[in-house]
Order: C-alpha cells, then sequence, then structure tokens
C-alpha cells in the first residue's frame, strides 16, 4: 500500500504543469524525486528494521536528497549552468564544492545532538 501511494506522490509530482518545463530542463531530477519520495514512504519500515546505529540514516539519506535536489531547483530559478568538474570560475567552484560538500556540517550536528539525546535518555 505505501509503494501505490509513494507512486500515486510521485506521479503527482512530476506531472505537475507548473513543473513540467523544470524537469523537462533537468532530466536527472525526475530520478532524485522518485528516490526522495519512495525513501520518504519507506522510512517508518526501514526505521522498524534498522538497528540502533544504523538509523540515522533515514534521516540522513532523504536529507542529502533534498539538499542536491535544492541545488538543482537554484540552478533552475537562477538560469544558472551547473558545470560541476568544469568550473571556469571561483564562484562557480565555491558553489559546486557547498553543494558536494555543504551538507556534511548538518549532518554532522544532527548525529552529535541525537547523541547527546541518547546521552541524556540513558543518564535519566
Amino acid at each position: 500500500g505505501g509503494a501505490v501511494l509513494a507512486w500515486t506522490g510521485y506521479t503527482m509530482i512530476v506531472r505537475e504543469p507548473l513543473l513540467q518545463a523544470w524537469f523537462a530542463a533537468h532530466p536527472a531530477a525526475k530520478f532524485v524525486v522518485a528516490v526522495l519520495v519512495f525513501s520518504l514512504s519507506l522510512s517508518p519500515w526501514w526505521s522498524a528494521r534498522l538497528g540502533a546505529r544504523m538509523k540515522p540514516l533515514v534521516v540522513l539519506l532523504p536529507a542529502l536528497l533534498v539538499w542536491l535536489l535544492a541545488f538543482e531547483v537554484a540552478a533552475g530559478a537562477f538560469a544558472m549552468q551547473m558545470r560541476y568538474l568544469e568550473a571556469d570560475e571561483a564562484g562557480e567552484a565555491m558553489l559546486s564544492a557547498v553543494r558536494w560538500f555543504g551538507w556534511l556540517p548538518f549532518a554532522a550536528l544532527f548525529l552529535w545532538t541525537r547523541e547527546l539525546r541518547i546521552a541524556r535518555t540513558v543518564r535519566g
């Protein structure tokens, strides 16, 4: 049932008339949206089956996809061409570095606060 709902949600997103032109210009975005929708819909199922040390993946992997998709959306909104490995200017290189590595501090902060919450729960 969850897969059917995920498929319905995915089709509603990619067939939205306001997004048709953007998806046509960014064909890889459909794949990212599909993975994002299915990973979010399967998160409760995975969460129930993963061990305690692996549970952060239920949050971190969809968050990473949202991070990467946000750069694609921004590139389309600002009419920028993302030339990832062929950056000619320092600004392009910086944007590429932020795109690929900027999510790491957020992931580290998430994992750190999670460990603090677990430690507080164990203590009291």
